[in-house]
């Protein structure tokens, strides 16, 4: 298959993005803040770096972002509708849901709204940020992926894992980000041809948390306790609890053992 190569990163032909600016990085302070400036000027891109200092996910928490791991983000300008937005979550993280089990052979699952997880730890994680008016005017995907991750700090120990620890097997970065993109592509695809009825069907059959009892930590610090009743085509939680059914855009999720 033919590739193009920008900074010794390869990006498939056949893939909606082969005329992305790539920028390659041995070390940043975030990728997503790189990509975000681009954006902001007007610019397509995709920023890799090989470790982050300042790698951030949701709510600004810290991301641990080591060499081995593969970090990246991606600039676009989707023609989209703002209230679409949403979908482009579900399509990157079913891409890197499908490159977890069909290259690598992990049994990877969606921890809404954006986590990847094998069994009980996250090996992926997911943000998008944007810039919206009635239409998209640009989004911004981030995607931590740990990768050939041998060793976590103590508080991640009990809840991350990597492909090296789950397979005892290391990967080509490069190739990897290729598969992702790969996928990526097709489903980005839907999202703006609008044709997404068995990508969000897909979405929900691998969400783990559908049908399970959960502790919903919301924003303002209240938790809730309830039963998933459902993920909706907008990526909202549909929570049933004591006093009744909540839909739910945002939180974090514990699973109740």
């Amino acid at each position: 298959m033919s590739l193009r190569y920008y900074f010794g990163f390869a990006i498939m032909k056949e893939t909606l993005f082969k005329q992305l600016k790539v920028l390659r990085f041995s070390e940043v302070d975030s990728t997503q803040l790189i990509a975000k400036k681009l954006a902001e000027s007007g610019q397509e891109c995709l920023v890799v770096a090989e470790s982050q200092r300042g790698g951030y996910g949701r709510r600004r928490r810290s991301w641990f972002s080591p060499k081995g791991g593969l970090w990246f983000s991606l600039a676009l300008r989707p023609d989209i509708d703002a209230k679409d937005l949403p979908k482009l979550q579900i399509a990157i993280v079913l891409s890197l849901v499908d490159f977890l089990r069909e290259e690598v052979g992990l049994e990877a699952g969606v921890k809404w709204p954006n986590d990847v997880v094998v069994g009980k730890r996250k090996i992926c994680g997911v943000l998008l940020e944007s810039k919206l008016g009635d239409k998209v005017e640009y989004v911004v995907v981030g995607v931590g992926l740990n990768v050939n991750v041998d060793s976590f700090p103590e508080n991640l120990r009990n809840v991350a894992t990597s492909l090296l620890l789950e397979t005892g097997r290391e990967y080509n970065l490069r190739k990897a980000l290729n598969k992702i993109l790969e996928r990526f592509s097709f489903y980005y695809r839907k999202v703006l041809s609008g044709e997404v009825r068995e990508m969000l069907s897909k979405y929900k059959r691998y969400n783990v948390v559908i049908g399970r009892q959960v502790l919903l930590e919301l924003k303002n610090g209240v938790t809730v306790k309830g039963t998933v009743l459902d993920v909706t085509e907008d990526n909202q939680l549909v929570l049933r609890t004591e006093k009744g059914t909540l839909t739910l855009s945002d939180g974090e999720v514990d699973l109740v053992r």
